[in-house]
């Protein structure tokens, strides 16, 4: 009977409140109905109920307002005072045809045919509900609508819509079905899953980042968007851990993208941390190119010093001098990449980069001008370099 009370109210309520587009409050209405079954409870009455077929009597006869249950109480006070006697002549079934003609006109079949053309399953849900309570009774009527509402929406989460995001010429994104071999950029993925993550459907998360790691053109960073991930339950970190531990083992940077503050508490929680952290997709899109553009204007900027010392060590008799290897190596180590490390913030700002080039650093800042770094901020130690005499040039 409680579950009786509870889902009938509340659905009557909601569908009254909708029709006339009035504000609906479900904890109001759950209070009103305890303090009126508590005061049953001292005096021997019915239990109360939101009762669609009484619902639906006030709407018909156009009440709008309190005062409609109110007259309906004193009708019912004088008709027991003063018409029980002829009452007790009425048949049964006159009053079970009254029951019936109020409740046909509670069944939505316009509703009903709307759903089904928009949405077949939830159909299934409302035919499946309608017969249990025809044939089973109210009270499992409603528990198996529960149930079958509950399947409903695991089954969506289980299989969410996730999806890789892609800038169009335009400049907006765009998502296209994840697949192996889709790219955001060369040697970028930007992969969005769908809902939230708990242990139905983590399974499902790390079979579509191993396949974007694993298949296709090779792979350098590979961000996770965390703009409809509300929640993540224990045994879906377990698994997010495992995965970001195979992908650091193929070579490929995890980045995290519109991560929610709450989330991001879960995360540090379970100890799980990304190689970086970006408010939006688009910042890390452009951090990636910006990163992937730098160690070729790295080893041109080199080249050009290269040559310089070269012709100054020319000048002086071919001298060797020793920052020359140290160019050298700068040019071999920005041409294969370079030692990259970056990181951004725990709040998804910039909290620092380190390009080395060797021992001796090359700015990003201006790429030949001033700004150069020096042995020391690239965070090595300068060589020690003994003073030696030079002969009359």
């Amino acid at each position: 009977m409680f579950v009786v009370i509870l889902a009938q109210s509340a659905a009557t309520s909601r569908a009254y409140a909708a029709k006339y587009d009035e504000e609906f409050n479900e904890a109001t209405d759950l209070v009103g109905l305890a303090a009126a079954n508590a005061a049953a409870a001292f005096t021997g009455t019915f239990v109360v109920n939101g009762s669609p077929t009484k619902a639906q009597i006030v709407d018909g006869a156009g009440g709008r307002s309190q005062l409609s249950p109110l007259t309906a109480a004193a009708v019912v006070l004088v008709v027991l005072v003063t018409l029980t006697g002829p009452l007790a002549y009425l048949p049964v079934s006159a009053l079970a045809a009254v029951v019936f003609m109020i409740a046909v006109e509670l069944i939505d079949v316009a509703g009903l045919r709307r759903i089904w053309a928009v949405r077949q399953r939830e159909f299934v849900v409302a035919l499946l509900t309608t017969a249990a309570v025809v044939g089973l009774g109210v009270e499992y009527g409603i528990i198996l609508a529960i149930v079958a509402s509950i399947v409903d929406h695991l089954r969506h989460s289980y299989s969410p819509l996730n999806s890789i995001l892609l800038k169009s010429a335009e400049g907006h994104w765009r998502a296209v079905p994840a697949g192996p071999g889709v790219r955001t950029a060369e040697g970028l993925v930007v992969y969005r899953f769908g809902t939230s993550l708990y242990y139905a459907n983590a399974a499902r998360l790390a079979e579509d980042l191993i396949a974007l790691g694993g298949h296709g053109a090779p792979l350098r960073w590979l961000v996770l968007d965390w703009a409809a991930i509300g929640d993540v339950d224990y045994t879906a970190s377990t698994v997010l851990a495992k995965v970001v531990e195979v992908l650091h083992q193929r070579q490929i940077r995890l980045m995290f993208s519109s991560v929610l503050g709450p989330v991001r508490h879960q995360l540090d929680r379970y100890g799980i941390t990304a190689d970086g952290y970006y408010e939006t997709p688009g910042a890390a899109l452009e951090a990636f190119q910006s990163r992937a553009t730098l160690p070729a204007a790295l080893a041109s900027a080199a080249d050009v010093r290269i040559r310089d010392r070269r012709e100054l060590a020319d000048q002086r008799g071919g001298e060797e001098d020793e920052p020359e290897r140290d160019l050298v190596e700068a040019a071999q180590l920005a041409a294969a990449g370079g030692e990259r490390e970056h990181d951004h913030g725990r709040g998804g700002q910039d909290e620092g980069e380190d390009i080395h080039v060797g021992s001796l650093g090359v700015s990003p800042r201006g790429l030949g001008g001033s700004g150069w770094w020096t042995p020391a901020r690239a965070g090595k130690p300068p060589r020690a370099r003994a003073a030696a005499p030079r002969g009359p040039r």
